[in-house]
């Protein structure tokens, strides 16, 4: 299971993304072939718990893109100081993360569950999240985490 963790410690906060097995679709007629991966996704602070169903978990698109390999890509981006700002709103869109950087070592996050298109298919506005603040380093370890997770090597 990949952690990203705030930076507080005395009121910690996290994310928790646990990578499922995989799903094939049936191609139509003329079309790629897909692959979807279920993933679990817990929302944590020192109060509360968040945590998508197990049953009825998230998806991410394997193929024909692989959304966790951009994500990873996209947040070693971010580490680098290549970029500013990661949004990852896959097209199934069930949830939405959101990373900024806020000062050299320092990344604001925000995570966002669609209430209700998981359960209903139906794109709705309401949601529950979470926001905090966390490290490079700590986001470097996510990262790794997603890899192990995906089963996705790292590029040199």
């Amino acid at each position: 299971m990949a952690t990203l963790s705030s930076d507080d410690t005395e009121s910690p906060s996290s994310i928790e993304l646990l990578a499922g097995q995989p799903r094939e679709s049936a191609p139509a007629m003329g079309e790629a072939a897909q692959q979807w991966q279920l993933i679990r996704l817990c929302l944590n602070t020192e109060r509360v718990r968040i945590e998508s169903p197990e049953a009825e978990g998230f998806t991410l698109c394997r193929q024909p893109q692989d959304e966790p390999a951009l994500l990873i890509a996209e947040l070693e981006q971010l580490i680098a100081a290549e970029r500013k700002t990661v949004l990852f709103e896959p097209p199934e869109p069930s949830f939405e993360r959101n990373f900024q950087r806020s000062h050299p070592d320092g990344i604001k996050f925000e995570a966002w569950i669609d209430a209700g298109n998981a359960q209903t298919g139906f794109y709705r506005w309401d949601a529950a999240g979470i926001r905090f603040f966390t490290t490079c380093d700590l986001l470097r370890t996510f990262v790794e985490e997603l890899r192990r997770d995906f089963g996705l090597a790292a590029v040199n």
